[in-house]
């Protein structure tokens, strides 16, 4: 979890969306957005956000037993197949979408 405030600030030392995200970890929209609003705010159109120490929350990326359980289906089932015949992680995730 990452305050706004920390993203503005890092934001202010690297000078770059980029480099912001890459450093603390969340999504270059997520840089975006908290800066789009630090500007709105400063022109007068929002109301001042940063009074209360909020906090970005992403949702974490976890592989349920599930999913897992689907993917060596998936392996087991090509493992005796050769060359183009072999479930690739590209094919997995195709799969995983349907």
């Amino acid at each position: 979890m990452v305050e706004i405030k920390e993203i503005l600030n890092c934001y202010e030392t690297y000078g770059s969306i980029k480099k912001t995200a890459q450093r603390l970890d969340v999504s270059i929209n997520t840089v975006r957005r908290y800066l789009r609003q630090m500007k709105q705010m400063e022109n007068g159109d929002l109301p001042d956000f940063l009074t209360a120490d909020q906090v970005v929350i992403q949702p974490s990326r976890v592989l349920t037993d599930e999913v897992k359980e689907k993917i060596h289906e998936y392996l087991e089932s090509s493992e005796y197949n050769r060359g183009k015949q072999r479930i690739t992680a590209k094919r997995i995730h195709l799969f995983s979408l349907i």
